[in-house]
């Protein structure tokens, strides 16, 4: 049994409200869609874990594998600039992170699909598993985050834009450009295109 869910977008619900209606009832009606849209990730993201831990579940005799990169989670002294940084390079969205998680330490940045790849935490948020971390100097034994991308051309177009230093490199061999870019925090972004 497949049940699809589906919500307006908050341009498609203000579409209805005529001048009658007022800037309140139309700032009310976009709420109302973003806290749908969000509610609607939360419970997807809670059904691909749960299915994810059955799955692991039942087949707990099979060899083990890494079946994908889950995030990355960086520490910052500027939570803001970090987060547009990820939104305006890669065409991240921000979210707040999940309750109890306070909005103002924490921002998750999401992808197209709506996974949360980078969690974004201010320094002096509490963490589970606490180590010393130095935002802004080089990230320790990690050299950079290397991220399977398209459109390289916008990419080029925006890091100009943002006047981001930047490497290119080109493996011909498999098919590979590569752009090496450094976010606020020096954290190193390897972004690989695959030719088709």
């Amino acid at each position: 049994m497949v049940i699809a869910l589906t919500w307006l977008a908050p341009r498609d619900l203000s579409l209805g409200c005529v001048n009658s209606c007022g800037q309140r009832e139309q700032r009310h009606l976009e709420d109302q869609a973003a806290q749908h849209r969000r509610a609607h990730f939360a419970a997807r993201r809670r059904a691909d874990l749960r299915s994810s831990c059955v799955r692991h579940a039942e087949t707990e005799n099979e060899a083990m594998q890494v079946n994908a990169l889950d995030h990355v989670n960086i520490i910052t002294a500027d939570l803001d600039g970090t987060a547009r940084f990820y939104g305006a390079l890669l065409d991240l969205e921000r979210r707040d992170g999940p309750h109890p998680l306070p909005a103002d330490k924490v921002q998750w940045m999401h992808d197209a699909v709506g996974r949360a790849i980078f969690h974004i935490n201010s320094e002096d948020f509490p963490r589970a598993y606490d180590r010393a971390v130095a935002p802004g100097t080089p990230t320790g034994a990690i050299h950079h985050v290397a991220l399977n991308c398209s459109g390289r051309g916008e990419v080029v177009a925006r890091l100009n834009a943002m006047g981001a230093d930047y490497k290119e490199n080109d493996v011909a061999s498999i098919g590979l450009r590569q752009i090496f870019v450094t976010d606020p925090n020096n954290v190193l972004l390897e972004l690989n295109f695959y030719e088709a």
